[in-house]
C-alpha cells in the first residue's frame, strides 16, 4: 500500500528534488523520454562512461551506445531496444549490457529500466540505472612493481610478452598439479596496418588501446590479458571447457567489433581474429602459443573477425 505521508512529503518537495536524488545516489543513472531523448545523465554515469552530460542531454540515445544480450548473441539497441519495450508494456526490465566508453572500449554492466507511470498508466519517461561488474583485479595490485620490473606494456597497460609467458607457465604448473583447466586465446587485430597507413600512428595506437581495454574489462578477475606483439593480444583463461572457451572467444570478438573511437567525424573500429586452444597434460607454453597463433592465422585467412578452435582439421 502507498504511504500517504511519504506521498505528501514528496509532492511538497522542490522541483529539483528528483534531480538531486538521482545525482547523489551513487548509482549510474540516466532518464529518457518515450522518443529516447536523454533528459538526465548523472555524475556517476559520467564517471563510468567518460561522457559528459552536456554532450548527451537533449539528444536521442546515441547509436550503438549500448549492446545487450547473452554472450553468444549480442544485440545493438537498434535491433531490439529494451527501453522501447518497457515503454510499450510498462514493465521493469533487467539486462546484461555493454556500454560504450568515450575512449571506445566496452564496459559490462547490469542495466535496469524502470518506466515511471502516470495516473492514467501511461509512461512519459524511464529511469535507466547501470551497475558495472567489470572485474576490479584484472591485473595484480603490484602494478607499480610490475612496471619497475618491465612487465607492463607501456601503450595498453596490460601485461607485456614477458609477463604473458610467466603467467602462462604458472597456469600450466597449476593445471598439472591441481587439474585446473587452462585455455588460451590468441587475438590478432585485423587490418590494423591499414588504419596506420590511412590515419597514422596515433589513431592506430588508440585503436589498439581500445581493444586491449575491451578485452581486459570483459574477462574474470583471475584471468589475464597481455600484449603478445605489436598487433596481437594473448588471453589466458582458467577453469574452462571447450564450450566455455568458444563462448568467451566469441563474446570478446563481438565486443571488439562493437568498440569504436571517433576520428574525423567517423567511427573507427577494427575486428579480431582469434585462435582458441585448451591445454592438455602434454602442453607446454611454446606448443600452446604456436597452436593458438596458427589458428588465429586460419581465422584471418578464412575471412577475419572469427574464432577458430582447436580441431584435428588443423
Amino acid at each position: 500500500m502507498p504511504n500517504d505521508k511519504l506521498t505528501t512529503i514528496i509532492s511538497n518537495c522542490e522541483e529539483s528534488f528528483f534531480r538531486d536524488l538521482l545525482d547523489h545516489i551513487g548509482e549510474a543513472v540516466c532518464v529518457m523520454d518515450n522518443d529516447l531523448n536523454i533528459l538526465f545523465w548523472n555524475q556517476a554515469l559520467e564517471d563510468l562512461t567518460g561522457r559528459d552530460a552536456e554532450d548527451m542531454l537533449d539528444h536521442p540515445c546515441k547509436k550503438n551506445l549500448l549492446i545487450q544480450g547473452p554472450a553468444e548473441k549480442l544485440l545493438t539497441c537498434a535491433e531490439d531496444c529494451p527501453v522501447k519495450q518497457s515503454f510499450k508494456d510498462k514493465k521493469m526490465r533487467e539486462y546484461k549490457a555493454y556500454m560504450l566508453h568515450k575512449e571506445g572500449f566496452r564496459i559490462p554492466a547490469v542495466m535496469r529500466i524502470l518506466p515511471l507511470l502516470n495516473k492514467d498508466h501511461s509512461a512519459d519517461i524511464s529511469v535507466l540505472s547501470f551497475h558495472e561488474y567489470t572485474p576490479k583485479v584484472s591485473m595484480p595490485h603490484l602494478t607499480e612493481e610490475l612496471r619497475n620490473m618491465n612487465m607492463l606494456d607501456t601503450l595498453t597497460g596490460t601485461g607485456n610478452r614477458k609477463y604473458v609467458e610467466m603467467n602462462l607457465e604458472h597456469r600450466l604448473d597449476e593445471m598439472k598439479k591441481y587439474g585446473f583447466p587452462v585455455g588460451v586465446l590468441f587475438c590478432i587485430l585485423d587490418d590494423i596496418e591499414s588504419i596506420n597507413d590511412i590515419y597514422g600512428t596515433l589513431v592506430k595506437d588508440n585503436v589498439i588501446k581500445m581493444i586491449g581495454k575491451t578485452i581486459s574489462r570483459n574477462i574474470r578477475f583471475f584471468e589475464f590479458v597481455g600484449r603478445w606483439d605489436e598487433n596481437a593480444f594473448m588471453v589466458i583463461l582458467s577453469n574452462v571447457n571447450a564450450n566455455k572457451l568458444d563462448l568467451v572467444a566469441n563474446k570478446l570478438r563481438l565486443l571488439a567489433e562493437q568498440s569504436n573511437i571517433h576520428v574525423d567525424d567517423k567511427f573507427m573500429h577494427t575486428t579480431i581474429s582469434v585462435g582458441a586452444v585448451l591445454a592438455d597434460s602434454m602442453s607446454t607454453m611454446d606448443s600452446l602459443v604456436k597452436e593458438a597463433e596458427k589458428l588465429a592465422q586460419v581465422s584471418q585467412k578464412e575471412g577475419q573477425n572469427r574464432v577458430t578452435l582447436y580441431s584435428e582439421k588443423y
